[in-house]
């Protein structure tokens, strides 16, 4: 019996965010206490996030059948996040071998400023062979593929650009960070520019 067809099937940055409060966003070299939330802990909240799986999230509220699929860690913040898809009633295809799941550290001021700073673990550790020959039939059941650059390396952004178009599958591209953190740290102008030309 054929597997059910999905509206749109994401990869990319799933992440816990650990928020808290502080009086203002500082600068290299400077020092500040948090303001705590309660007597001993000064994180505010943990909320289930990353750019692709708030996506998905979003698309689950409107009524679309979602899912998501990747790597992450076999540890409490992929189980905690997990629970937080299963909630939503995201579907996920993941695997649990990477090296630690995906968090980040999010200090908000009094005027609702921020400042993320991202742990992209198992994220970023994702291959183009594991695009392929892991989740390759889950990605076959969606009518859109959507991912990033923020996390995952770009050359595995390409393989799943590619697959997708090879199975004649729409894509979404969300470019979450400037270029020039994407060049160096996710890889390379040439990769970067090429799915840029392959997201349609």
């Amino acid at each position: 019996m054929a597997e059910e067809k999905l509206d749109v099937v994401g990869c990319g940055s799933m992440v816990v965010d650990l928020f808290y409060r502080t009086p203002r966003i500082i600068r290299a070299d400077e020092k500040i206490l948090l303001r705590a939330h309660t007597a001993s802990a000064a994180i505010e909240r943990t909320q289930v996030g990353g750019l692709v799986l708030n996506h998905l999230g979003w698309g689950r509220i409107l009524g679309l059948k979602t899912g998501i699929f990747g790597k992450m860690g076999d540890d409490r913040n992929g189980e905690f996040l997990r629970d937080g898809m299963d909630r939503l009633g995201i579907r996920h295809h993941l695997t649990f071998d990477g090296t630690a799941s995906a968090f980040a550290t999010i200090f908000v001021d009094a005027n609702g400023d921020r400042a993320i700073y991202m742990a992209r673990g198992a994220t970023g550790e994702l291959t183009p062979a594991e695009v392929r020959n892991r989740h390759g039939a889950f990605i076959r059941r969606a009518n859109l593929v959507s991912t990033e650059i923020s996390q995952l390396p770009l050359r595995t952004v390409l393989a799943i650009l590619l697959f997708a178009r090879t199975h004649s599958i729409p894509t979404i591209l969300d470019v979450d960070v400037p270029p020039s953190d994407a060049i160096g740290s996710l890889g390379t102008r040439a990769e970067l520019e090429r799915a840029l030309k392959l997201a349609t």
